[in-house]
């Protein structure tokens, strides 16, 4: 039986194996939430160990299918769910360890099952501890960056490497591009995250690089992180955008505001059209919150100067707005968290976003370090130019005498029951028995609820989850390797657990963007579909956060037994516009709109949205 303490006003009730937390009803700055589960010998908490869920199977949730889809054999700790040999079915690329060669499992669509690949897609076989693919030539094929950690457990260190994707004969191959920055800039860096986004929407994907501790010379050191802006396969390092990032101590040969980066995800936080980038940081050190200037960017490369003024340069507002630490750590520069993500999405559909963070925190850790938190975003009038702020919830597992570590490494948010809320699944993992998938369901009143061991998904060291709908039934499913960290157990799995979790009346749409002026994967849009009832906003990327996966392509939303009325997508791309009688005109985010009103179905339905403003029922190409 699991006990709740909120510690703030608030009051939550609570059932058995149910976790609840209520960040929307808080009338403190922040609350905490406790749960405290019954103490257990040191016997059965490391010789007695179920990798698996704790409730075998709950038909109105999830069940493992793994083996009937010809996974149960395969080893994960990172996983790609993409499309990679373009046939329309998604693909799986995995490596059983953090760092490992890619394997290639292409969809059956005959047998229904996951196969590997009969040939390899690489002239000399590489290792990487994550890969990210994404279609940087705008050839409708997706091209592999593929990263190393740069750790002493690894053979061979290598910096990033960026592959351009070709089909010969119906076969997916790649060669690498040797002239790309990296290759001629630097070695390896530590890199722990890698973000792709279009910062200055010229239609170009451009990479964020987050980069941990390196331990060489006088000490371990933070070493920075480095921004790059594209064009196509060409790279150029424009690191001096990142306000005091690069600054230098000649004197001690440090840079003085690196922190160790964890993870990295983009976001347009203040919805102005813009990327920014959110950065989760370790070792106590700050989170960021880069804030983009805009259009003057686009100012600032026409003139192609290597440098420019203060106005042009990425600002850390992570500090005013809440997402820096807590509270207590903002009195400390050492007094945040062990982040591992920041992860934008509005979970209560007011137009403002939202940010849920990751930490791993010891029972050992000062009572001051940060916890996992859900960040409620809204106004106020005290912080321009944001004018929003968060509101933190922090919430804590607490398993009594015993000594316990929560773990918090990844998290995606998804709509699992389609009632048009937004739920999210936390890999709570690496620190057995009690790291195990967290599943919070989001109910009516924007209160959430841990239903991961009730819905049967709750498995011991989880790598993932990656969302994709294995069998398109508009209800996405989970793909989750297991890690055997401190197990010392072989019985450690894969499972696919397939969604059942269907619901009388209960809809759901996909939408599949398509940029022309915009990268053609539509990385960094913000999607704003509107029913008879409300509008939701989903923020397009799929990859994120610490050694990241990667999510399927397409934009889910459950919308409950409501219909359609409208989506708006903002694109990452420029569109010159004029207002208000002006005789010149001005560049602006791409801003189209679709209307859907007359547009009926029942269950699920695929969209393909083109940036011309032209849709279609089903997903296909728009060119």
């Amino acid at each position: 039986m699991a006990s709740l303490l909120f510690a703030s006003c608030s009051s939550s009730k609570s059932t058995e194996g149910v976790t609840k937390i209520n960040p929307s009803a808080q009338s403190a700055r922040e609350q905490s939430l406790v749960v405290n589960v019954e103490s257990q010998t040191i016997r059965e908490q490391f010789q007695i160990i179920d990798p698996g869920p704790t409730k075998k199977f709950n038909p109105d949730f999830f069940v493992d299918r793994a083996k009937d889809f010809g996974l149960d054999q395969v080893k994960i700790a990172r996983a790609n769910a993409v499309d990679f040999n373009d046939d329309g079915y998604t693909d799986l690329v995995v490596l059983e360890s953090n760092y490992a060669r890619p394997q290639f499992l292409a969809f059956n669509p005959g047998n229904k099952k996951f196969e590997a690949i009969s040939h390899s897609p690489f002239k000399t076989p590489i290792m990487a501890s994550f890969l990210l693919f994404a279609d940087f030539d705008q050839d409708g094929l997706l091209d592999l960056l593929a990263a190393t950690l740069n750790q002493e457990g690894e053979m061979s260190k290598s910096p990033l490497t960026l592959m351009r994707a070709s089909k010969r004969e119906g076969q997916i191959f790649y060669q690498e591009q040797k002239d790309t920055i990296w290759q001629n800039e630097f070695l390896a860096f530590p890199t722990t995250s890698v973000a792709l986004l279009d910062f200055d929407l010229d239609g170009q994907l451009d990479i964020y690089v987050g980069n941990w501790i390196e331990r060489k010379g006088d000490g371990p050191r933070p070493v920075p992180d480095r921004l790059y802006r594209g064009q196509g396969f060409k790279f150029s390092d424009v690191s001096y955008l990142l306000e005091k990032e690069h600054v230098l101590d000649k004197q001690t040969k440090r840079y003085l505001e690196a922190r160790p980066t964890q993870g990295v995800s983009i976001c347009d936080i203040n919805q102005d059209g813009w990327p920014d980038i959110l950065v989760a940081n370790g070792s106590g050190a700050a989170n960021r919150m880069w804030i983009n200037p805009g259009v003057a960017l686009v100012e600032h490369f026409a003139t192609g100067n290597a440098e420019g003024p203060k106005a042009i340069l990425f600002k850390d507002m992570a500090g005013p707005v809440g997402l820096a630490s807590d509270n207590e750590g903002a009195l400390n520069p050492t007094g945040g968290g062990n982040t591992f993500y920041c992860l934008c999405g509005d979970y209560n559909d007011d137009g403002y976003m939202d940010v849920a963070t990751g930490e791993v925190f010891h029972s050992y850790d000062i009572e001051g370090r940060d916890r996992s938190a859900i960040l409620t975003g809204g106004p106020t009038l005290k912080r321009p130019p944001l004018n929003f702020e968060f509101i933190r919830s922090e919430y804590i597992r607490d398993y009594g005498p015993s000594s316990w570590t929560q773990a918090d490494r990844r998290a995606t948010w998804f709509d699992f029951n389609n009632d048009s809320f937004l739920d999210i699944a936390v890999q709570n993992s690496g620190f057995p028995p009690h790291t195990r998938l967290v599943l919070f369901e989001q109910e009516s009143h924007h209160a959430f609820s841990d239903v991961a061991a009730h819905s049967g998904v709750d498995v011991l060291n989880p790598t993932g989850p990656v969302l994709f709908d294995v069998n398109r039934d508009g209800f996405l499913d989970m793909l989750i390797g297991q890690s055997g960290v401190r197990t010392g157990l072989d019985s450690l799995k894969t499972y696919l657990f397939v969604n059942l979790s269907e619901r009388p009346h209960r809809k759901a749409v996909t939408f599949y963007l398509q940029g022309r002026e915009s990268n053609r994967n539509a990385i960094g849009s913000l999607v704003m579909l509107k029913t008879k009832l409300k509008t939701m906003r989903r923020y397009v990327q799929y990859s994120y956060g610490h050694l990241p996966d990667q999510d399927e392509s397409g934009v889910h939303f459950g919308i409950g037994a409501t219909n359609l009325d409208s989506v708006e997508v903002r694109w990452p791309s420029l569109v010159a516009i004029k207002s208000g009688g002006q005789q010149t005109s001005k560049l602006a985010p791409r801003l189209k709109r679709y209307d859907l009103s007359k547009f009926q179905f029942s269950g699920h339905v695929e969209i393909t949205l083109c940036e011309s403003g032209k849709y279609f029922k089903g997903r296909g190409s728009c060119f």
